[in-house]
């Protein structure tokens, strides 16, 4: 009991020449025992012994019985099957002078003939050099292009407990190349938050794929079907509500206030009436809060996001100054274009926006922590006669609405 603790107190007692000697030592044998286990492992494949465990396979028994996933499993198999036809690449292993990384690639590089040269050179070779030998030898045969083809997936589950969408999946070579070309060059344009500060690179990943969704959407000919429905109650959209009950019934998932106000922002809108015992009784129309022809004039006048420094163009949502929620007319001086990472700060960061968009001196840009503001200094474009943009403020004093969430028109 406790015995790692007392191992790692006696290791802080010693020297550090003699601390690294140790891990040395135990980094060969962790090498000799892992070489020695494929070379077992090869032995139980050749007998076909994951029959008598009732598994389908040599990958699945060796899967179920390490503890490991299957993709490890098979990789390791695999190894452990060339690796039998190798005897001086397996000496090499079972001394202690190939990694597992390293062994992985050695095998897939040597064959009967080049068995014992491998053995003496691979030793020194990084296993990145190693990979990219491999990568360079490697000869892709149509069928094994159709196979990686065939195993293109993605899945995807809601986490109600964690409030997200989890998702895993994979592409082929050539369309796995594009996806991730396409969220990288995304990803740079982010940028720095508000606040001078730089999110994780994978968070800005995960940012950019949303951005080329909602553009999707926004391109979308069929806006009905294109839409995000979000449930929540009338109440939930005041400033400083604690009102529950928002959520995308799709996903089963809730809402902060924050951003479902955030949605509210610039979506369709439809009241849904309901009975003392909350069971639905009545839909009112379904009302855009801001109209077609509004955005084209706020696209007009804003051109980009309008928060300082941002110039993003694509899948713009058309923010209320002043929430209608809240009072705030939906006119074009009350509205300005933001981008989908921009309006989420704003909303879920509490900054505010100060002044008139239609003033070439611009907007303030307020952070709740009392940092000096951010000024944006383009100047507005002429966004047409003030009186054919002004929209009346709608009434939502149902018992709750449905927001229809469109990431743009």
């Amino acid at each position: 009991m406790f015995e790692g603790a007392a191992i790692l107190a006696r290791l802080r007692e010693r020297p550090t020449d003699e601390v690294r000697a140790i891990y040395e030592r135990l980094d060969a044998l962790e090498a000799r025992v892992h070489a020695m286990r494929l070379l077992a492992l090869a032995v139980l494949d050749e007998r076909e012994a994951h029959r008598n465990s009732g598994a389908a396979d040599t990958e699945g028994w060796v899967a179920s019985e390490s503890k490991v996933s299957r993709s490890t499993a098979i990789v390791e198999v695999r190894t452990a099957r060339r690796l039998a036809d190798l005897p001086h690449v397996a000496d090499a292993a079972t001394e202690g002078r190939l990694s597992p990384e390293q062994l992985e690639s050695v095998v897939q590089l040597a064959n009967e003939g080049s068995d014992e040269r491998w053995a003496a050179e691979a030793p020194a070779w990084s296993p990145s050099a190693l990979q990219r030998a491999v990568r360079n030898r490697k000869v892709v045969e149509r069928e094994e292009a159709n196979r990686r083809h065939r195993e293109r997936a993605l899945r995807a589950w809601s986490d109600p407990a964690a409030g997200m969408l989890r998702f895993s999946g994979a592409l082929p070579d050539a369309e796995g190349a594009v996806f991730w070309k396409a969220i990288e060059r995304e990803a740079e344009r982010i940028g720095r938050n508000p606040d001078g500060t730089w999110d994780a690179h994978e968070a800005r990943c995960a940012d950019a794929l949303v951005t080329m969704a909602s553009a999707t959407l926004a391109d979308d000919g069929d806006p009905d079907r294109a839409q995000v429905v979000v449930h929540a109650p009338a109440a939930a959209l005041v400033d400083s509500s604690t009102t529950p009950g928002s959520e995308i019934p799709d996903l089963g998932l809730s809402l902060a206030i924050d951003t479902v106000r955030r949605l509210a922002c610039d979506a369709t809108t439809q009241a849904l009436f309901e009975s003392a015992d909350g069971s639905p009784i009545g839909l009112g129309r379904r009302a855009r809060t801001v109209p077609r022809w509004m955005y084209r004039l706020l696209r007009k006048r804003d051109q980009h996001c309008r928060f300082p420094g941002c110039d993003r163009t694509r899948a713009l949502h058309a923010h209320h100054i002043v929430h209608w929620a809240d009072g705030g007319p939906t006119d074009l001086a009350n509205l300005v274009l933001l981008c989908p990472f921009h309006h989420r700060f704003l909303h879920e960061q509490r900054w505010t926006i100060a002044g008139d968009p239609n003033d070439p001196a611009g907007l303030d840009f307020r952070s709740p922590t009392g940092r000096p503001p951010q000024r944006d200094r383009r100047a507005a474009r002429p966004g047409g006669p003030r009186a054919a943009a002004h929209v009346a403020r709608r009434s939502h004093r149902s018992h709750g609405s449905t927001l229809d969430y469109l990431p743009a028109p």
